[in-house]
């Protein structure tokens, strides 16, 4: 049996090997690995997944499918779920123009003043506020927090159990990355610190593999990359206002939004003014 077991994975890695050669567009690969305490060893996967999701999904059975998001983008479902249809707007309804949206005049490429102004960006908005939240990129960045009071940082315990204890004030400032930019809700005036425009890594084996897709199809993936880091970018700002009664300060740590005006014209549409802060 332990032979037959080991036939059947090598036959997995070379029909893996494979597809890897041939290349199909549509399709992308990646290899992870997750340490095991039993073996006290990594387990390794292969993962084969389409690139755009589109086409995989049956929706023959349903009569319609009704979409709602503060965030939903008609070209993106497209691409993901291969649904077309009619898109309404409607108004929110939120006070954002009692929001403060500051930008401070740096960028991620000068990494030493970035870091510099992170830490004195997260520094004012603890004097401001009893609770703060701090929307990461990347895993390297939490490192410029570690250590300081009063503060959590996601992947300690449950997200939900930190999230409880920044409402409560049990810790006055929650640090994280993705979990943090879409699905949390902490009620009350706060601070919401940015590390900077959320694009994606193009290191990530989703992220590469749409950019190689996208580039042999003849689109341009930078495209791609800027309406998903646009949708992120408002999922974040969301994360402030959750009803009427909240408000607060928003930083964000990178000039850039005003090189890419959709993200500019984004914070104007919401009816915020921009603060913008040459120097931190």
């Amino acid at each position: 049996k332990s032979y037959e077991l080991l036939e059947r994975r090598l036959q997995r890695v070379k029909d893996f090997y494979k597809s890897m050669k041939e290349r199909p567009a549509e399709l992308g690969f990646a290899v992870s690995r997750k340490w095991s305490t039993r073996l006290r060893t990594f387990n390794y996967r292969l993962e084969r997944f389409p690139v755009f999701p589109a086409g995989y999904f049956d929706l023959n059975g349903y009569k319609g499918v009704v979409i709602t998001s503060a965030t939903a983008d008609p070209e993106d479902l497209y691409y993901t779920l291969g649904i077309v249809g009619n898109y309404y707007e409607l108004p929110h309804s939120f006070p954002y123009e009692r929001v403060e949206f500051v930008v401070y005049g740096v960028s991620p490429k000068e990494k030493k003043e970035w870091e510099e102004c992170l830490r004195f960006a997260y520094k004012r908005l603890r004097t401001l506020y009893d609770k703060v939240l701090v929307l990461l990129t990347n895993k390297e960045q939490i490192e410029l927090f570690k250590g300081e009071e009063g503060l959590a940082i996601q992947g300690e315990d449950r997200l939900s159990f930190l999230v409880e204890a920044l409402r409560r004030g049990d810790i006055k400032a929650l640090v994280g990355l993705d979990s943090l930019w879409f699905g949390v809700d902490v009620k009350g005036r706060k601070g919401l610190l940015m590390a900077k425009l959320p694009f994606d890594s193009p290191e990530d084996p989703l992220t590469y593999h749409r950019i190689r897709y996208l580039r042999e199809i003849g689109e341009e993936p930078f495209e791609y990359q800027k309406r998903k880091a646009l949708i992120k970018f408002k999922q974040g700002i969301g994360r402030l206002m959750r009803s009427k009664e909240d408000g607060g300060t928003i930083v964000l740590c990178d000039r850039r939004i005003f090189k890419f005006k959709e993200f500019k014209q984004a914070v104007e549409e919401l009816g915020m003014r921009i603060k913008y802060i040459k120097h931190a």
